[in-house]
């Protein structure tokens, strides 16, 4: 069941969701190169025609249509854009392996914390940085663009709407701003395509390398301990296996929006089990290859009978939470002694009742502690969406609405804060 699971683990995560949300990254790659890297008016028109005739007889299509320039010309510069970011990327990706990314997750940055505070601490701020100050930047950014680059309404539907409409923070660059500042931006946004590219291979390669070949194949079926020298082999041919796949799926991605789509329905099929592993300690083995399962086989289903995506999401969630509970309740529970050694060393919030009463434990203390975590989450949530509205409002007022209603969801906002400043921030918590 363990390698089972971690081998299903490896595709679905390091192949599935990995390539879907490279694919997002290199259309986003796409969109910007097609404003900016006009290749037909660099390039020599001999070296040029060579691409160009080749891009028209694989009769793929790497461009927009949201730009001026022509289909044919724009897919051909795309290819070659493409070809070169992913070309660079994957060089120092393969050569460097993690020296080349940064791995500062949220959750690594809360678990170096050297205290339960600190962590809150920590994961409040970046809260509060990542919702709250960050779109404020973002939200004057996107009024002023739509407003120098409107659109009809009627015309507000298909995929190449969706496009013209994804390229609109470049064409602002390109249109708006000066040469310097322009040369800076584009500088910042192929870097941060770049990072994204070389953290997802890395990721993707290291599933196939550390759980498929070394631990499946060779340790359980070929009974044998892989050299150092075969895993960067691997990690390395799986980059570009995984690079492929990626690209495979760019090419029939309309849109970044798309794309994003499809990794949220895959991700909201895993959700449920992803949370209650934390919580319940009823969940097994069984229930994440459950989810994993149910995941591979309604996600498309849906994704092709279904329009709407809050439906989607719904019907998704719904479906996987509805097979982890049964298939929990039908299967045997964790191993006393894992669950006994995992509480010992988390010591989790929510329903771990029998394995705290098994190790000594209070078993009423997690239940106390998950019940303080939900009303953390509710009541910082709250203020930072209270602040995000009212602060929101003010900066960009409504010409129909009065003042008193942001200056009251401001200030109720404010008022929250309250509710839970001495629970994170206090010296006892």
């Amino acid at each position: 069941g363990v390698t089972a699971l971690r081998g299903l683990k490896a595709i679905y995560y390091g192949t599935v969701i990995n390539c879907t949300v490279m694919a997002m990254v290199l259309v986003a790659a796409n969109r910007i190169s097609e404003t900016f890297l006009l290749w037909h008016e660099w390039i020599p028109k001999n070296i040029y025609s060579h691409i160009y005739n080749f891009v028209q007889s694989i009769n793929i299509s790497f461009a927009s249509g949201a730009t001026d320039i022509p289909i044919d010309i724009a897919s051909t510069n795309n290819l070659i854009s493409i070809l070169l970011i992913v070309g660079f990327t994957t060089l120092y990706s393969t050569t460097g392996g993690l020296r080349t990314v940064i791995t500062g997750y949220l959750a690594q940055r809360t678990m170096a914390c050297r205290s339960d505070r600190d962590a809150r601490m920590a994961g409040f701020v970046f809260t509060v940085a990542q919702v709250l100050v960050r779109s404020l930047f973002w939200l004057p950014i996107c009024i002023a663009l739509l407003l120098i680059y409107p659109y009809d309404p009627a015309a507000a539907s298909g995929e190449t709407f969706t496009a013209s409409r994804e390229i609109l923070f470049a064409t602002g660059i390109k249109d708006l701003m000066p040469a310097g500042v322009r040369g800076l931006m584009l500088t910042g946004l192929f870097a941060a395509l770049a990072s994204t590219i070389s953290t997802h291979l890395n990721w993707g390669a290291s599933y196939w390398s550390n759980d498929i070949y070394y631990r499946i194949i060779n340790q359980i079926w070929l009974k044998r301990t892989p050299r150092s020298k075969e895993l960067v082999i691997v990690a390395r041919f799986t980059n570009i296996l995984i690079l492929a796949i990626a690209l495979a799926i760019m090419v029939n991605l309309d849109s970044i929006q798309t794309a994003w789509y499809i990794s949220l329905l895959f991700g909201a099929g895993m959700g449920a089990v992803l949370v209650l592993r934390w919580l319940w300690e009823r969940i097994n083995i069984f229930s994440e290859l459950a989810a994993i399962a149910a995941s591979l086989i309604f996600a498309p289903i849906i994704l092709f009978t279904m329009k709407e995506e809050y439906m989607r999401l719904l019907l998704m969630s719904v479906i996987s939470t509805a097979v982890v509970l049964i298939v929990t309740w039908l299967t045997p529970e964790t191993d006393e002694h894992i669950l006994k050694k995992f509480y010992e060393r988390v010591k989790p919030p929510g329903f771990w009742k029998k394995t705290a009463l098994k190790v000594g434990a209070d078993p009423k203390q997690s239940v106390r502690e998950f019940r303080e975590g939900i009303y953390l989450v509710l009541t910082t949530g709250a203020t930072v969406f209270l602040l995000l509205i009212g602060i929101g409002k003010l900066l960009l007022p409504s010409p129909k609405e009065s003042s008193f209603i942001p200056w009251s969801i401001l200030l109720v906002g404010l008022a929250s804060i309250g509710l839970w400043w001495k629970k994170i921030f206090g010296k006892t918590a």
